[in-house]
């Protein structure tokens, strides 16, 4: 004990740095907080804890000692320049004038700020660990966030984006028309006076050829102002200009960031290389800047290349054929126009070209805002990313009750320092505000440490593979949305956690912690109720996440066992784009020659065209009739979706004919048109009949004429894994020839050689013909599970990491519960309980707090499972297997965390305990 009455006699010369008039007010009560502080680490640590704690108080006096002197002076000035702002000129304890209301509560709030964060600091491993937990909670709602920014709050134009606006229509039956053909998009830029300008873009596939080999890149074929219109920053270069979309202008391209830094290596000399697309040269005039990426969500672009030297990569009739809708078209609104007007506007002109040119049309033009996905996109991104974050909310909720449950832990342990500041004055609402600080600068260093971890994580969802050599790309960098939605979650988590331990501080008496038997009496049934709230909090937010990760997983099992009604196995698939400037006859020719080439391949047993891949969300609609010729105007006809297919389709697919024939090589386009139709389309239009041999009309785009049943095909998956009694119609493609096409081979051969193969193929029936992103049939229905996938891993994860918190914050509970009442206990003990009855009292308490976890959590779940109903196949939102699963988990939590500290209860001897709390 002589090191400590060393070190108490030194700290009593540290206080002669202080003010007289301070270490009058406060030097008693400073002396036997030190004194307890010293005597605590003799008696853990020995002589090194008691150096230790004299360290500690002289780095204290060091850094407060100072501030209190000038303190004293600068209140002593600002009395005599200023004393109107004083209420009392008399001096106070502190040794000058009293300040006003408001210049004391800042200097008081300074003062409350350097104590916190030294207690704080002198308990690293509790700081530590409610910094870590903030972190988590905090840095996932943000990750998420950052993808809800980058799919759905970001604008397409980075200069002035609120002008900037994208044209769309549909028919009046609702159909999408999104594209516009280059004809009526020219004659709507030269009428319009509602915006300053517009501009054309098509999404096109290239093959890219420089030194350092060959690659498959997406690039956007544009008008020339699309780049100047939408404000895109040039890093290196120029932009594209009119005259770049000139037939005269030699070829030009502006290449993205990405691909410079990985094709180019950077070179400082890039404007003015030549690089090779589509086995045609073009010279890089150009290098965007990296924060634009292009008008198409998730695409990856790498060029943008003037529609006039796309002339090769295009239809021949792009340009003078108005039912080639290519574009996509983005205008910018005039200083003095508004998107409402520019609708009326462009309604009218669209109305007068439909009269003019189709008047079989009935186009309805809208005008949105334009930002990187809208329409369906806007739609499918919205029902995946809401239940996501809404399920790491729910992980920032029990971060925050862990939290606080902490918070209201080290309250306690602090039980007779709060006691002394009371009886030296100290008023309740100074010690909740002191307080109220804590967790202000734990929620602060939370939402600092929650930055790096979302930076680390939202690289994982920055690309995105949903095929072998397709990458997504999102831009998930912080902008000012992401920062604003950051600062809100961190002052919402400081909001709780300093409400919760101000509340705290408030309600609580501190005189019972003064006596020497005052330890169990504080805080009281106030703070045991905020306590048991926080815990059954965690545990009714960790069964709703529970519940929604056993509903993704029972989902995606669901998806995987889903019939498809084709066999994916074996086949691979390529997309070719015929175009390159040839006619219907010549593309046609050139599909059917790489086929018949392919046929002869050893190990091939069927090969076939179709408009899609089995499993397309791209698929389109059409209007059909069995009675009479449908209209763009007939809003009354069923729709289906339809694909154009080849002979032995079906055989490829390994999709059964189940009544008639399959397409046959005589079904030419000189012969009678036919379709084949599913079961579902079958018993809807001819419920009391054959349908073979009837006739059906379709839509002008997918038939100019009616069609003949020649077949009915089992029903399969079409659009989504999840459609129910969808209709779907097939047309033979050598009488509806289309541009681009998929070719599909089913053969023995392994996936990469057949691959290759096909590519050959292709190359000998034309040289100019290639091939992009090559995958087999099981890849690409794999990605149409993407997004359920993507979902259930997620979720899986927060729902683990909610029920560790859970589990270590109901632990903690209970222990410190039974650390509470073990005077209690081992009054029971010495009365005759026996250890079982002691063991149910403690575990009782554990499942007690499950069971109103489970009150909050079942109900919640109920309502909030809603959300994820558009991600769910054959699957109940409701589901009682998954609601009991996770509520038995949620018990079975409890009980696991009641376990030791009942086990430790059992053990407590009761003639130990009632003397060192006597």
């Amino acid at each position: 004990m002589r090191s400590v009455r060393v070190a108490e006699t030194a700290f009593r010369w540290l206080m002669l740095a202080y003010p007289p008039a301070f270490r009058q007010a406060h030097g008693l009560a400073l002396f036997e907080l030190f004194r307890d502080d010293v005597r605590d680490a003799c008696r853990r640590r020995g002589r090194f804890g008691v150096a230790t704690a004299f360290t500690r108080a002289c780095i204290d006096t060091l850094v407060n000692a100072p501030a209190a002197r000038w303190l004293v002076i600068r209140r002593a000035l600002i009395a005599r320049l200023e004393p109107s702002r004083y209420r009392d000129p008399e001096p106070s304890r502190n040794g000058g004038p009293e300040p006003s209301h408001f210049a004391e509560l800042w200097l008081g709030v300074g003062h409350d700020v350097r104590i916190a964060a030294r207690n704080l600091r002198n308990a690293p491993t509790v700081t530590a660990i409610a910094i870590a937990t903030l972190a988590v909670g905090v840095g996932t709602n943000l990750t998420i966030f950052s993808m809800v920014n980058a799919a759905l709050l970001r604008p397409l134009a980075p200069h002035d984006p609120d002008r900037v606006v994208r044209v769309a229509g549909r028919t009046v039956t609702g159909r999408p028309a999104r594209r516009f053909s280059y004809l009526d998009f020219r004659d709507l830029r030269a009428r319009s006076t509602t915006l300053s300008d517009l501009a054309g873009v098509t999404l096109v596939a290239f093959v890219c050829e420089t030194d350092d080999g060959t690659d498959q890149i997406i690039g956007e074929v544009t008008t020339g102002s699309y780049l100047s219109l939408l404000g895109v920053p040039i890093a290196r270069g120029r932009t594209l200009t009119e005259i770049d979309d000139r037939a005269q202008s030699p070829p030009a391209v502006v290449i993205s960031d990405h691909l410079w830094r990985r094709r180019f290596a950077t070179r400082p000399d890039i404007v003015g290389q030549h690089v090779t697309l589509n086995r045609v040269g073009y010279t890089i005039v150009g290098v965007a800047d990296d924060s634009f990426a292009g008008s198409f969500l998730g695409a990856p672009i790498d060029v943008w290349m003037p529609a006039a030297a796309a002339e090769s990569s295009l239809d021949a009739h792009w340009r003078d054929d108005r039912t080639r809708q290519t574009l996509m078209v983005i205008g910018r609104l005039r200083p003095d126009r508004t998107a409402v007007q520019a609708q009326a506007e462009l309604q009218v002109i669209a109305e007068a070209l439909a009269r003019e040119f189709r008047p079989e049309l009935h186009p309805i033009v809208e005008v949105v805002p334009a930002t990187l996905a809208w329409s369906d996109q806007r739609r499918l991104a919205g029902m995946f990313l809401s239940p996501l974050l809404g399920l790491v909310a729910l992980v920032l909720v029990i971060a925050c009750a862990n939290v606080a449950n902490l918070l209201l832990a080290r309250i306690l342990g602090r039980r007779r320092e709060l006691a002394v500041r009371v009886a030296l004055g100290a008023t309740l609402w100074r010690l909740a505000r002191l307080i109220a600080i804590e967790g202000v600068i734990l929620s602060a260093a939370g939402g600092a440490a929650a930055v790096a971890v979302a930076a680390g994580t939202r690289t994982v969802f920055a690309n995105i593979t949903p095929l072998p050599t397709l990458t997504l790309r999102f831009d998930m960098r912080p902008d000012a949305r992401v920062i604003g939605f950051a600062l809100l979650a961190t002052a919402a988590t400081a909001l709780a956690l300093g409400g919760v331990g101000a509340l705290h501080a408030i309600r609580t008496s501190m005189t019972p912690a003064l006596s020497e038997n005052g330890a169990g009496r504080l805080g009281g049934r106030s703070a045991a109720r905020i306590r048991i709230a926080l815990a059954s909090l965690q545990i009714g937010a960790s069964l709703m996440l529970l519940i929604g990760a056993a509903l993704l997983v029972r989902s995606v099992r669901s998806a995987a066992a889903i019939d498809l009604g084709f066999d994916p196995r074996g086949v691979v698939a390529l997309d070719v784009d015929g175009a390159g400037g040839r006619s219907p006859t010549e593309r046609t020719a050139i599909f059917q020659n790489a086929l018949r080439q392919l046929a002869t391949v050893p190990g091939v047993e069927a090969a076939a065209l179709a408009t899609r891949a089995p499993l397309d969300t791209s698929t389109p609609l059409t209007r059909i009739n069995a009675e009479h010729a449908v209209s763009t105007a007939d809003d009354r006809s069923p729709a289906a979706s339809f694909t154009v297919v080849s002979p032995r389709y079906f055989d490829a697919v390994k999709m059964p004919i189940v009544a008639g024939r399959s397409f046959t090589d005589d079904d030419a386009a000189a012969r009678a048109a036919v379709a084949i139709v599913n079961e579902t389309l079958a018993r809807r239009l001819w419920p009391d009949g054959n349908p073979i041999g009837r006739r059906l009309w379709l839509e002008p785009h997918a038939s100019s004429e009616a069609c003949r049943i020649v077949g009915v095909s089992r029903n399969s998956r079409y659009v989504t894994l999840g459609e129910e009694g969808q209709g779907h119609v097939y047309l033979p493609f050598a009488q509806h020839p289309r541009t681009g096409m998929t070719v599909l081979v089913r053969s023995t051969i392994e996936p990469g050689r057949m691959m290759r193969e096909v590519q050959s193929a292709l190359s000998a029936a034309d040289p100019h013909a290639i091939g992009f992103f090559p995958r087999t049939l099981t890849q690409h229905v794999g990605a149409s599970l993407l997004p359920i996938r993507l979902a259930t891993s997620l979720a899986s994860v927060v729902a683990g990491f909610a029920l560790a918190l859970a589990t270590v914050g109901l632990y903690g509970l209970v222990s410190f519960v039974v650390a509470e009442r073990m005077r209690e206990i081992a009054l029971r003990i010495a009365l005759g309980a026996t250890p079982a009855q002691v063991w149910r009292l403690v575990v009782g308490f554990g499942l007690k707090l499950s069971a109103a976890g489970l009150a909050v959590g079942v109900p919640a779940a109920l309502a909030g499972s809603r959300l994820l109903a558009g991600l769910l196949y054959g699957v109940s939102t409701t589901d009682p297997v998954v609601f009991a699963l996770a509520s038995g988990v949620a018990v079975a939590v409890a009980l696991a965390s009641s376990l030791l500290p009942a086990s430790r209860a059992m053990r407590l001897d009761p003639i130990v305990v009632l003397k060192e709390t006597a």
